[in-house]
């Protein structure tokens, strides 16, 4: 799945660097450390890119191999931390070893999409300031820039998985190069909670990504339940934006005919008919997370005539209140946005 980058916004760059940073190699410390600068390259298709430094919030990075002294565990005593790398083919994944106390305790295989792709640091990242603990991180592009971050703790002295994140703490590359702009990095809060852009996979459409917190509860981070819903009214209308400057409306989702959606969502609740209308698009503006996705029905040039209710799915089957019955998506509607 291939994203379009987007240059680094004003307000993505204060979001990291008004968070607490941080540096001390071999120590608690997270005080300013030009190691744990992150250079972004700010980059567009139609512009080319530029290097922007910023610091990530409540994480130090290390070169893999490099050993640090931190203490994991909360009790008063440093462990001896390494991350290195073990074995790795030309193509092909990349087995790395986690050593605490010089005892390799954790094997990790980490897909290598392309020599390039690798990320040759590992980090030591402050969830939760209030328990001392710290955690280890690592990070993956995946097989298609389906990126992820993991995070270890140690436990009664075990490595134990907190979890596995939509997303990456950095920018670059191994080849130097931008990953992404830092609106889709992940963010460790230092409250117990993460902050990232999740992927959603209903089944009607998965390619879909919301802003959301994984909170650690009892050891494991959990992605917090929508109240009701995962906004993405404001990325809805940024795509709609960029369709109309770039002249590309027809590839947005259109209805192939008329649609009834849920006032509310409930499925008792009133319906408003949508009537197919080759002028106007249908934008995904909210996901729950399970059966319901927000939707919005404009023309694109007024706001006010714009119609918004809710969609009930399963899986890749929409809920049509007219016949009482579930159809496949892409009958209801075209150009549904899956991976490439």
């Amino acid at each position: 799945m291939k994203l379009k980058k987007v240059v680094i916004s004003a307000l993505g760059i204060m979001m990291l660097t008004s968070a607490m940073t941080f540096g001390g190699i071999g120590g608690d410390n997270f005080a300013a450390s030009s190691e744990n600068t992150v250079y972004a390259a700010q980059t567009t298709y139609e512009s080319g890119s530029s290097t922007k430094g910023y610091t990530i919030p409540n994480a130090k990075k290390y070169k893999m191999g490099k050993v640090v002294y931190v203490d994991l565990d909360g009790d008063g005593t440093k462990e001896r931390v390494k991350v290195r790398i073990i074995s790795r083919a030309k193509y092909g994944d990349v087995k790395v070893g986690i050593y605490i106390n010089k005892k390799r305790v954790k094997t990790v295989t980490i897909i290598d999409d392309g020599a390039e792709y690798f990320n040759h640091y590992y980090y030591i990242t402050d969830i939760n300031k209030k328990d001392k603990k710290k955690e280890i991180a690592l990070t993956d592009f995946g097989p298609s820039n389906d990126d992820a971050t993991t995070f270890y703790g140690w436990v009664n002295g075990k490595i134990k998985t907190r979890g596995c994140v939509d997303g990456l703490i950095f920018s670059e590359r191994s080849d130097g190069t931008s990953a992404y702009s830092p609106d889709r990095f992940v963010l460790v809060n230092g409250n117990g909670t993460v902050t990232t852009n999740v992927r959603m996979d209903n089944g009607l459409s998965c390619t879909l990504f919301v802003k959301a917190d994984y909170k650690l509860t009892k050891g494991i981070l959990k992605l917090k339940a929508a109240d009701p819903i995962y906004d993405m009214t404001d990325t809805a209308k940024e795509q709609l934006e960029n369709a109309k400057e770039d002249g590309y409306l027809d590839y947005l989702m259109h209805i192939n005919k008329d649609l009834k959606i849920y006032s509310e969502m409930s499925r008792d609740s009133s319906t408003v008919l949508l009537k197919k209308d080759d002028n106007k698009v249908l934008l995904f503006t909210g996901i729950d997370g399970g059966n319901w996705m927000r939707v919005m029905y404009t023309s694109g040039t007024d706001d006010k005539g714009a119609v918004t209710g809710y969609l009930y799915t399963d899986k890749s089957m929409i809920y049509n209140p007219s016949t009482n019955e579930f159809e496949m998506g892409y009958e209801v509607i075209s150009n549904l946005p899956y991976a490439d």
